[in-house]
């Protein structure tokens, strides 16, 4: 009995497992090669985007996290969309902030046009790396140590956000999303490409 159990435990385990190893690098791609693409195509609007991701990380580390933001945008979220148990992490990928940034500056028509597109640039990338940071923080611990779920949790987290993301900005500045995607998926491709060579060398 013992036996079966610990068989039976085992297949799940190897399956989050084989699916962080395919995710985590393929979130990390998406986003570094996401926002390298963002960088240089909106420049120098993009300096304004990676200025506010830096101040929040500084803020986190050494002298707030702001996390009653994340909080207040945690519980909304959660309540628009507790009629479904298969949408009830839908909080770790949306940021109600980021949503609304491009919408509340449509209605603020005083602000030349210029500085408001560095403001938004700003506090997307300020309010993002907010969400970010916080939701993975969270998932950490509420899954109480649980390495493999918490691993595929940030892929998760990773992956989504940041396509929720970046479609919020294209309401600023175009992005292409599917060109995105396509340049990752080439770059991850390339890199388990690469390191199956380099194993098969060694074999």
């Amino acid at each position: 009995m013992n036996g079966s159990k610990s068989s039976g435990g085992g297949s799940p385990n190897l399956f989050k497992f084989l699916a962080v190893l395919i995710f985590i690098p393929f979130a990390l791609f998406l986003v570094f090669s996401g926002l390298y693409s963002i960088s240089k195509s909106m420049y120098p609007l993009s300096q304004y985007l990676l200025w506010g991701m830096a101040i929040y990380t500084f803020l986190y580390l050494f002298l707030m996290k702001m996390e009653a933001v994340y909080t207040v945008n945690k519980t909304i979220i959660d309540t628009i969309f507790s009629f479904s148990a298969s949408l009830k992490n839908v909080s770790y990928a949306l940021s109600i902030v980021v949503a609304l940034i491009p919408f509340a500056f449509r209605l603020i028509n005083f602000i030349p046009s210029d500085t408001a597109l560095k403001a938004q640039f700003f506090l997307m990338g300020f309010f993002y790396m907010l969400h970010l940071i916080n939701a993975c923080s969270h998932l950490k611990e509420s899954l109480s140590g649980n390495i493999l779920d918490y691993l595929f949790g940030f892929s998760m987290i990773f992956i989504f956000s940041f396509t929720l993301f970046v479609v919020f900005l294209g309401l600023i500045k175009n992005v292409n999303v599917p060109a995105l995607y396509k340049h990752s998926f080439q770059l991850w491709k390339d890199f388990n490409l690469d390191i199956i060579k380099k194993l098969s060398g060694l074999m």
